[in-house]
């Protein structure tokens, strides 16, 4: 629990200030985007193709900020693993990719959805490395490897534990966090409130990369996966 707190801190000070002003960013936009869309659809004549706009607007906000937010908690963990690339350096290597794979993660996700609820629900699963497979796995950043399949090989060691890292942070918390501060979170109302929420989102999604990437290592080591970038990196090679 110490290390696990330090480990934290450590994250928070490197990389905690441009993921947490992401994420208000995110925040802002979607509120705005949601007030506008009760009062489309709260108007007699009707939506009209405003709503497309202001659905696509809300999609794009959501990929934009939060994977911003997720690669600058990625390399905030990388530093405490003793990654010495400078931050731009990082998110030059892994920014892209990483939108890309996700990208590629949520269009196989759906397909499988399209069948029925359970193989998308699946699939999710399998695809839960992602991220950390372009972060930390040599082979991929050297392109002798597919991250999707990558993931769903490294995810058939442990699904029950990955379904159960998803239920406690993508249902449980998230819920409890709904439930209890909801009526704090509107930046036009209660901002010093609502940057505290998006402070603790913050904390909540740290904790959920360091719970992955510890079930990450633990499956590299048991595959005998070398493939990875080791703890410490020689600068000169970034």
């Amino acid at each position: 629990m110490k290390s696990w707190l330090k480990e934290t801190c450590q994250i928070l000070r490197v990389a905690g200030f441009p993921a947490l002003i992401a994420l208000i960013l995110s925040a802002v936009i979607d509120q705005q985007i949601n007030q506008q869309l009760e009062a489309l659809l709260m108007n007699e004549d009707g939506p009209g193709t405003q709503l497309w706009l202001l659905a696509g607007a809300s999609l794009f906000n959501g990929l934009l900020f939060p994977i911003f937010a997720t690669a600058c908690v990625l390399y905030g963990l990388a530093r405490t693993r003793g990654d010495a690339e400078a931050p731009l350096d990082f998110l030059e290597r892994v920014l892209n990719q990483i939108y890309i794979e996700v990208l590629r993660s949520w269009g196989s996700a759906l397909t499988w959805g399209l069948l029925l609820i359970l193989p998308g629900f699946i699939r999710m699963i399998q695809l839960m490395f992602v991220p950390l497979i372009v972060v930390f796995h040599r082979a991929y950043d050297e392109g002798e490897a597919d991250a999707l399949r990558t993931s769903g090989t490294y995810t058939r060691r442990h699904p029950f534990r990955l379904l159960g890292y998803l239920v406690l942070f993508y249902l449980v918390i998230p819920l409890t966090l709904t439930s209890l501060l909801d009526s704090w979170r509107a930046y036009d109302s209660t901002p010093v409130a609502a940057i505290g929420c998006t402070a603790l989102d913050l904390v909540v999604l740290i904790l959920s990369l360091q719970t992955l990437y510890r079930l990450f290592e633990r499956t590299r080591k048991e595959l005998g996966d070398e493939s990875v970038f080791p703890v410490e990196r020689d600068p000169s090679a970034a």
